[in-house]
């Protein structure tokens, strides 16, 4: 088909899907390789464009579809769209966010010193740093039971409010947490507030203090707002 033949459409984004599953318009994905599916005029040559970068070229079939392979996609914004050669025609973009994927990353502090106490800001192997914003007892308990997989955080109480903050690192991959503890006070509340990169409150949890037999923990989770992400609690 000769090229001034073509009849020049606006081209369309129709579907974009990675190895998870379908990335709908303005999604959440960790798949880091993408097919763009789209159509436009028969025969119409386009340039693919992520942002203001060209990324890749399509050619529509003489049915109008087309399709283009994304690949490294960076964990951040992203926004597609598809315009012909001559850069008169482009598509509604597509945007989206990669995000790196954290599933089965944990902190079970075994990386650090036992019985460590911690009296001011401490960074441990993991790049998550602990700090007591009050006084009290803290230490990285090399006591493994009822937490066979690693050692864990102690608080030791003074009957008075305590107050641990922990930051995260790689603040923009974290949207969701599972939590292993074991009270060994009754009577008390356990509170966890969750805050944004922006320092805004964007959750809490209350769990009511109970002693448990020595060898019995508690599981709990939270999972942040559509659209937010931890940066410390």
């Amino acid at each position: 088909m000769n090229k001034n033949s073509i009849t020049e459409v606006k081209p369309h984004i129709t579907t974009v899907t990675g190895a998870s599953g379908p990335v709908p318009v303005d999604a959440l994905t960790t798949d880091t390789t993408l097919k763009v599916i789209g159509n436009a005029a028969p025969g119409a040559e386009l340039d693919i464009w992520d942002g203001l970068l060209s990324v890749a070229k399509a050619r529509a079939t003489s049915l109008s579809a087309w399709e283009v392979q994304l690949t490294g996609l960076a964990p951040t914004l992203h926004s597609i769209t598809a315009m012909n050669v001559g850069g008169q025609l482009i598509s509604d973009p597509w945007p989206f966010e990669v995000r790196g994927n954290t599933k089965g990353s944990s902190e079970d502090f075994e990386g650090e010193p036992s019985d460590r106490l911690i009296e001011a800001s401490y960074t441990c192997k993991s790049g998550v740093i602990v700090t007591p914003l009050t006084e009290m007892s803290l230490k990285l308990s090399s006591n493994t039971t009822p937490f066979p997989s690693g050692r864990s955080l102690e608080f030791t109480s003074s009957g008075e409010l305590e107050v641990v903050q922990i930051n995260l690192p790689n603040a923009a991959l974290y949207t969701s947490f599972d939590w292993s503890y074991r009270p060994v006070l009754s009577g008390g509340l356990c509170l966890i507030n969750y805050y944004n990169s922006a320092a805004r409150l964007i959750g809490s949890i209350g769990h009511e203090l109970l002693p448990l037999p020595d060898a019995e923990v508690v599981k709990t989770s939270f999972t942040a707002p559509p659209g937010e992400t931890v940066a410390w609690f």
